[in-house]
Formats: C-alpha cells, sequence, structure tokens
C-alpha cells in the first residue's frame, strides 16, 4: 500500500516541473535565430527547490511545492520560473499543487 501512494507524489512532481519549461526552450534553433535582438540575450531566471531524504533543505515534496507557490506569490517574482526537483528516493506522501 505504501508503494502505491509513492509514483503517484512523483508523477505529480514530474509533472509540475516539466510544466515550468519555458516554451521557448523548446523551440528549433532556426526559429531561434530569427530573433535575434541585436542585443545581449538575457538569462531566464528560475528558482530550484530540491528535495531529498537527507542534506536537502526540503525533505517532503509537499514541503517544496508550498514553498515554490508561496515564492511565485509575491507581485516580483511573477516572472521567475520555479522548479521543483526531485532526487532519487521513496517519498510516501500525497502531494496537492494548487493554481498554475
Amino acid at each position: 500500500m505504501k508503494l502505491r501512494l509513492a509514483i503517484p507524489a512523483l508523477a505529480v512532481a514530474l509533472c509540475f516541473a516539466a510544466a515550468s519549461v519555458a516554451p521557448t526552450a523548446l523551440a528549433s534553433p532556426a526559429q531561434a535565430s530569427k530573433k535575434k535582438g541585436g542585443g545581449k540575450k538575457k538569462k531566464a531566471k528560475s528558482k530550484v527547490y530540491m528535495v531529498c531524504k537527507h542534506g536537502c533543505k526540503f525533505r517532503t515534496i509537499q514541503r517544496a511545492v508550498n514553498a515554490a507557490g508561496s515564492f511565485k506569490h509575491k507581485r516580483k517574482n511573477r516572472k521567475v520560473t520555479t522548479i521543483v526537483k526531485v532526487k532519487p528516493g521513496k517519498y510516501v506522501e500525497g502531494v496537492v499543487v494548487e493554481g498554475k
């Protein structure tokens, strides 16, 4: 029974991380060369939340998701991409993702 809960939690975390990938990163190189602006390229800002059993700031996926949500809630951080990365391990928990 514990194994059934670990797989959906990991799947939700991976979906959440995949959804935060910028669509411009998926564009073809031919399209990227057409968008030359003549200036310096700006690096995409991103904030990464690492989840692991030992040695990371977050030990549960839900706490990392909550921290990412509260970070994005601030007005100045709305354009920053948040990513929740989950290191391999057994996470027996349910994860609730609210919002976008």
